[in-house]
């Protein structure tokens, strides 16, 4: 199989918080966030955005946004982004903000 092995850090933890998982290059940002619940035990209760600091692209399940630079993450493929960035950072709980540092290591 085919696919991306992912680093994922939760930011500003001491000891760090991160998993590492490998997932499929044809997989959505919808589909990484479920993922992404599921290796941090997280309720997905939460508001949720990917975010690529380097180009202000943002990737989100928000229906409505018609932002620049928006991507909807079911349509969206993380192919489309790895390797070609490094990281990318996903932010879950817009009140608490843990934010989550997505490190593509190959």
């Amino acid at each position: 199989m085919a696919g991306y092995v992912l680093k994922i850090v939760i930011e500003d933890t001491h000891p760090p918080v991160w998993r590492r998982i490998v997932i499929p290059e044809r997989a959505t940002f919808a589909e990484l966030h479920e993922m992404i619940q599921i290796i941090f035990g997280w309720s997905d209760s939460h508001l949720h955005e990917f975010f690529i600091p380097s180009e202000s692209i943002r990737i989100g399940n928000d229906e409505d946004a018609y932002l620049y630079n928006y991507f909807k993450e079911s349509e969206t493929l993380v192919e489309n982004f790895f390797p070609e960035h490094k990281w990318v950072r996903y932010i879950y709980d817009f009140g608490d903000e843990w934010r989550h540092k997505i490190i593509y290591e190959k």
